[in-house]
């Protein structure tokens, strides 16, 4: 029996209707449990069965489908190969129906869909047609290891597409009718309370416009600098608002958009108030993707609401390419002597090399300025440029050693995050954007490298001795092979870790991207590693759904407990 979520009332005029609110989605997942092959016993952390405690070799480990408590039908590999949908890069359509055939209900997540290069005419002509002919494609794509359903429709001359949810992800309304308590109907309306209904409907019934209806946010006044005030908000509640900011970003990222999307053109624009001159933007920088420079600056220009947080107040090491990422690329920690003058710098004492003059991303307009000089893969420091001896994270940076691959590193880091719930810590996932994956423990508090790293150390090498066939502490290549190596060398006060977000100079414009431990767990149970290679598309899709699923390393505040190996 469904059980309603949320109580209230549908209020108009001088109706007021109690309601109780129910989902309308019954989600349809399977997940698996690793096994023992021999007993069919669970395996728990650190590969120990939970029927005799013993430690099981990974040969022996299998799948299993939990059909009842503690009953399972063993999976092979064969089988989830059979299921596993077939990985294409087709939209592929079923059906043209009337939009009206479609309830509402149905639909998910909006998406727009645009032409690739030289695709222009033929995109023209389908949009065209079906704009004409006023029907909806159904049609079906894998996105990310999971098979969808969508709708594709034409909208002032774009194509959209709306995944959709299958048939048994919806729940029944007689479900809904069974919950409801039989007392609380009362008798049917006489016709003429209904007239009176409809002739109120009627009154208040008027053409949709879109832009008539805005949140609260957008009531809040203007601020100083002429923006929408923000209502206060709760560390809770903080994702949320990064992700309506993110919102704000695309909103305001179209101009520069427009701009920079002229291909073969240099130009100026203004970012925020500050004019910046952007030259070769069709160079191609990524040629296995075809990507040019003014798509970076087009991604960086939206992402920027999300990442500069992530950035701000912290000295910048920037990774440049100018020529391509199949051409000589260089570190870069000092600001350049060109640097304008309204981009912020921090002074900070690195030893030996004395002090040095870092960039410090805290705006927009530095954040494009950045990309314009091609320095787009960001490195900032694990600590702000004001306290530079205390970080604010323990990080790890999981490095597989071929033939292992980043399945492997998703293993580590489960294990990296149960050692760190039994001591009480929460940790954060994310891609390296390359090979890896890089675990984040927020910390926030008053810590220093001289106790971070050792820190890290004692993790990584206690690792090492209850996983010796998985896990290496050690940098030698020779000990590496088919390990995942547990760098624990980042937590420094002069190195720097890739920030979530930023561009990588790989073959492919690849981002390091923050993963849900659902993710994790799906890769370490799969074996996809295509299923979290995110491009600049899929990482500002991912924003615009979950908001900023890093928010918390930045506000978390966690203390070092003891560690006992």
């Amino acid at each position: 029996m469904a059980r309603a979520i949320w109580s209230g009332s549908i209020s108009f005029g001088l109706l007021n209707v109690p309601v109780k609110l129910y989902s309308a989605v019954s989600k349809k997942s399977v997940s698996f449990r690793e096994l023992r092959e021999s007993d069919g016993s669970r395996v728990r952390h650190k590969r120990v069965s939970e029927a005799d405690g013993k430690e099981i070799a990974y040969e022996d480990i299998v799948k299993g489908y939990e059909i009842a408590p503690e009953q399972y039908v063993v999976i092979t590999k064969e089988d989830l190969e059979e299921i596993d949908p077939k990985k294409t890069r087709a939209i592929e359509v079923l059906d043209f129906v009337d939009l009206d055939d479609i309830d509402p209900i149905y639909f998910d997540h909006p998406y727009y869909l645009g032409p690739d290069k030289g695709a222009e005419r033929a995109y023209d002509l389908l949009v065209k047609a079906m704009a004409d002919s006023k029907k909806v494609a159904v049609a079906r794509f894998v996105l990310r290891n999971k098979e969808n359903l969508a709708a594709l429709r034409p909208m002032d001359g774009v194509m959209t597409m709306a995944t959709m949810r299958f048939a048994d992800e919806v729940v029944s309304p007689d479900e809904i009718a069974a919950s409801i308590e039989s007392e609380s109907v009362s008798a049917k309306p006489s016709k003429k309370e209904l007239d009176m209904a409809k002739a109120l409907i009627d009154s208040l019934t008027s053409d949709f416009d879109a832009s008539s209806f805005r949140g609260a946010e957008a009531d809040q006044g203007a601020g100083p600098d002429g923006s929408a005030r923000r209502e206060p908000c709760r560390r809770q509640g903080r994702r949320q608002a990064r992700a309506q900011g993110a919102v704000e970003a695309g909103r305001k990222a179209l101009h520069l958009e427009v701009e920079i999307a002229k291909q073969g053109q240099n130009r100026e624009v203004e970012v925020d108030g500050r004019t910046i001159a952007l030259t070769n933007l069709d160079k191609v920088l990524w040629p296995a993707a075809g990507f040019t420079k003014a798509k970076s600056l087009d991604y960086y220009a939206r992402i920027a609401e999300t990442i500069l947080p992530h950035l701000s107040g912290r000295a910048l090491t920037r990774v440049r390419f100018p020529n391509g990422v199949e051409s000589k690329r260089f570190y870069e920690k000092r600001a350049p002597k060109h640097t304008p003058d309204w981009v912020e710098t921090a002074t900070v004492e690195m030893g030996t090399a004395g002090p040095l003059e870092f960039v410090v991303c805290n705006h927009r307009p530095t954040l494009v300025w950045l990309s314009q000089l091609a320095a787009l893969e960001l490195h900032p420091s694990l600590s702000l440029a004001r306290t530079p001896d205390r970080p604010t994270v323990l990080a790890f940076d999981l490095d597989p050693g071929a033939p292992a691959t980043i399945v492997e590193c998703a293993r580590v880091a489960l294990i990296v995050r149960s050692l760190f719930a039994d001591l009480g810590l929460e940790c954060f996932a994310k891609t390296s954007g390359s090979k890896g994956i890089q675990v984040y423990v927020p910390l926030n508090t008053k810590v220093s490298y001289e106790q971070t790293k050792p820190y890290a150390k004692a993790v990584a090498q206690a690792l090492e001795r209850s996983e010796p066939n998985l896990v290496v502490s050690q940098q030698k290549k020779a000990l590496r092979k088919g390990k995942v190596l547990v760098d624990w060398s980042q937590n420094d006060y002069s190195k720097t870790t890739v920030a979530v977000y930023s561009l990588r100079c790989r073959e492919r414009p690849w981002v390091s991207t923050p993963l849900t431990w659902d993710e994790v767990e799906a890769l370490d149970g799969d074996g996809d590693a295509e299923s979290v290679r995110f491009e600049t598309d899929d990482v500002l899709a991912r924003v615009e759904e979950h908001g900023d699923l890093f928010a918390p390393v930045l506000e978390l505040k966690q203390r070092l407990p003891k560690f006992e190996d």
